[in-house]
């Protein structure tokens, strides 16, 4: 079949366009850097990161149900934990609501102590040891009134006799024990190692004290020693009045000195023993201590007059004061 001129041209024409729209599309394709190995490999490529997503996705949420799981279980373990360190806490301050016997005894201890020694007692014991002292001095000269220093020398010497420092030596020598029976506890109740240390060197410097027949030294050791006894009351719940064993060592500790004719060196004590006696009276005044109102009042009273008579240094009255004051302060304890 012949074709004409036009035919030809119109034919030639349009192999020629789409020839040219060919080249151009593979040209543009090929000015991006795009073929079919591209899309073929992309494709590829798409497909398995789809994969490696999915993968990931699952990983991940494995991850995190399996952390959720181990968290749950820590802090289950952790309450368990803190209940029964709450448990545990709770019958240790039931252990350590109640000071031990072996603290009390020791208290008893160094009481009878400062008492063999002479020193200051409370109102029942002051009167019969008044009595007896009188009995023992049987003056001949009827009116003949001993003045305080003739008082003071025969307790001095009453004191020093043999057979009344055997006897305290014994007494020290049972306070060792007994001190040894109760560091254990003091160690349970977490006492300060300061507490022990300084307790042992003055059951020590008391102990010396009494071999040597020093009858000052051991009053003032001796109370000095019981002053310690309140770092380890404080350690117990239930002691909340401590404050009666650091004014009972104040008086006494006033009343020595006085003893030893020692009136000008009792500013400081007068002066701790009103700051103690106020903190008292605040924990007085709580409506749980209401019961001990009337003994309250009565220890105030008698303070103020005990403040009063210093001034006459007079070591009989003044003990006759700090005897009632001694017992007001057993009946703060004991009620």
């Amino acid at each position: 079949m012949h074709l004409n001129y036009v035919d030809y041209t119109k034919k030639r024409r349009q192999s020629k366009a789409w020839s040219h729209s060919k080249v151009k599309t593979i040209n543009i394709f090929e000015d991006w850097g795009l073929n079919k190995e591209f899309f073929g490999n992309n494709i590829h490529k798409r497909k398995y990161r789809r994969i490696h997503l999915k993968k990931n996705i699952l990983f991940i949420t494995t991850f995190i149900l399996f952390l959720l799981s181990f968290l749950g279980a820590c802090n289950n373990n952790q309450e368990n934990n803190f209940q029964m360190f709450e448990n545990t806490n709770e019958e240790s301050k039931k252990t350590l609501s109640r000071s031990p016997k072996e603290l009390s005894d020791l208290e008893e201890n160094i009481d009878e102590i400062i008492k063999s020694l002479g020193g200051p007692m409370p109102y029942p014991d002051f009167n019969n040891e008044f009595k007896n002292q009188n009995e023992k001095n049987n003056p001949e000269k009827e009116g003949e009134m001993e003045t305080d220093k003739e008082n003071e020398k025969e307790e001095t010497k009453q004191n020093q006799s043999e057979d009344g420092w055997n006897k305290i030596l014994l007494q020290v020598n049972d306070l060792h024990i007994r001190w040894n029976g109760y560091i254990p506890k003091a160690i349970e109740a977490q006492a300060e190692s300061k507490f022990i240390q300084d307790f042992r060197d003055n059951l020590n410097d008391l102990s010396e004290m009494v071999i040597i027949n020093d009858h000052k030294g051991s009053l003032m050791v001796s109370n000095a020693l019981y002053a310690k006894l309140s770092d380890f009351f404080d350690l117990y719940e239930n002691e909340k009045l401590t404050e009666t064993k650091k004014i009972r060592f104040l008086l006494r500790n006033i009343i020595i000195k006085a003893q030893f004719n020692e009136w000008n060196d009792l500013n400081e004590d007068l002066a701790n023993l009103d700051t103690t006696w106020s903190l008292l009276r605040t924990k007085l005044d709580d409506e749980k201590h209401k019961e001990k109102k009337d003994v309250k009042n009565s220890l105030s009273y008698t303070l103020d007059e005990f403040r009063e008579i210093i001034p006459r240094q007079n070591i009989t009255l003044t003990k006759m004061k700090g005897s009632v004051i001694l017992s007001d302060l057993e009946q703060i304890e004991t009620s």
